[in-house]
């Protein structure tokens, strides 16, 4: 059986280098460690017996005015700075808008309930307009109407058309369903009108 010495040799250097760089990095950190933590540096008193001084001779001003220590006068600099950041805040609105309210002011319409901006379509009354294509064989139907100014608006379920605060309620073959909400002796009534597509 032959045995490599040299193998062996290379080996046993290589883990003495470890070995050694390890117990360095731990004689540091204990150094450091004790170094950081000895009693100079932190704020509790010294265990080391400190002969005993003699104090100094009473003095009247200083009787009547307690001196503040300095850890005392950093503690107040501290809070004081900390409360400047801490003033509450009061906020005026004069002269502001609303951050929650609408972002267009709302706006009465003549068939009665309050509507938001008006959309293409609403400008118009809904005889002005003229359906001139349904797409109904789709998740989604969609209705092409074109506006006295031969433009075609593409508008599905739900979407607003109409001066009347009306909305699109059904999408059907060749037809359209409108619901429009109008105003008699104060109260709203909601009639539908079929608008059919023109052959």
């Amino acid at each position: 059986m032959n045995i490599d010495w040299r193998k062996i040799r290379k080996q046993l250097i290589g883990y003495l280098i470890y070995l050694g760089a390890g117990g360095l990095g731990v004689i540091s950190a204990f150094y450091l460690s004790t170094w950081v933590l000895s009693p100079v540096h932190s704020q509790q008193p010294s265990a080391v017996a400190t002969p005993p001084q003699q104090p100094p001779a009473p003095d009247t001003e200083s009787l009547a005015q307690p001196r503040a220590d300095s850890g005392d006068l950093i503690r107040e600099n501290f809070v004081t700075e900390v409360q400047s950041y801490l003033e509450p805040f009061i906020y005026d609105p004069k002269g502001r808008r609303d951050p929650f309210g609408p972002y267009v002011e709302p706006q009465e319409s003549s068939g009665g309930g309050f509507q938001g901006p008006l959309l293409p379509l609403q400008r118009f009354d809904i005889a002005e307009l003229k359906l001139i294509g349904v797409m109904w064989n789709i998740s989604e139907p969609k209705a092409m109407f074109v506006d006295p100014n031969s433009q075609i608006h593409v508008v599905g379920k739900d979407e607003r058309i109409g001066r009347n605060n009306g909305y699109i309620a059904v999408i059907r073959e060749g037809e359209v369903v409108i619901v429009e909400a109008t105003r008699r002796k104060g109260d709203l009534v909601y009639s539908s009108r079929v608008v059919r597509l023109e052959q």
